[in-house]
């Protein structure tokens, strides 16, 4: 198949899951905090929405993604803003797509299960 007849979805290199939770976000440098709502996440990238303003393509954000499940902790990254796209009534919500960079969310460490099963 040749390049431009490819779509989206078969350039990819890694499925996308639908995931609607709120996502709090920060701009890394400075003070700004907003909040989200994430559409999809794969192993590389994540999709959310938010009507913050002023975001720009290249700039960096530490992203919290909240579990809505006790046995799941949140996913802590930093993520590049890789596009963005005006969406809903009046353009008043951003959709973001972007890289994540690293993930920082600490592992749950084996040796606190162990403590807590001695107790």
């Amino acid at each position: 198949m040749n390049h431009s007849a490819e779509t989206a979805t078969e350039r990819r290199k890694f499925n996308r899951m639908s995931v609607d939770t709120e996502v709090n976000l920060s701009l890394i440098g400075s003070n700004k905090k907003f909040t989200g709502r994430s559409k999809d996440l794969s192993a590389k990238g994540v999709a959310f929405t938010t009507s913050e303003t002023g975001l720009k393509k290249g700039m960096l954000l530490e992203m919290v993604m909240n579990s809505n499940n006790a046995d799941t902790p949140n996913l802590e990254t930093v993520i590049e803003i890789l596009w963005l796209k005006t969406a809903g009534d009046n353009n008043a919500l951003t959709i973001v797509g972007a890289s994540i960079k690293e993930i920082t969310t600490p592992e749950e460490s084996s040796g606190q299960e162990a403590t807590a099963e001695q107790v």
